[in-house]
């Protein structure tokens, strides 16, 4: 019940998604998801601070093609 407030302040008074997800992420307890949280609210308010090897990794082994999803998502908005 925790997971959101912490996520939340997190991202309030961090700057780089990069470095909240590392701190979310050695903090314990529930940290994977305080770290998806931080890391998604902090890399949607800047998009730089995410590391892309990070992103290569990921898309390599889900094979979801992010991008092509973010970009339709983006025309939704429009």
């Amino acid at each position: 019940m925790t997971i959101v407030p912490v996520a939340l302040g997190l991202a309030t008074v961090m700057h780089s998604a990069q470095e909240a997800i590392l701190l979310a992420a050695n903090v314990g307890g529930d940290s994977d998801s305080v770290a998806s949280i931080v890391g998604a609210v902090l890399g949607a308010r800047d998009p730089t601070t995410i590391n892309d090897d990070w992103y290569s990794t990921v898309e390599a082994i889900n094979e979801h093609d992010l991008l092509a999803v973010a970009s339709e998502l983006a025309k939704l908005r429009h």
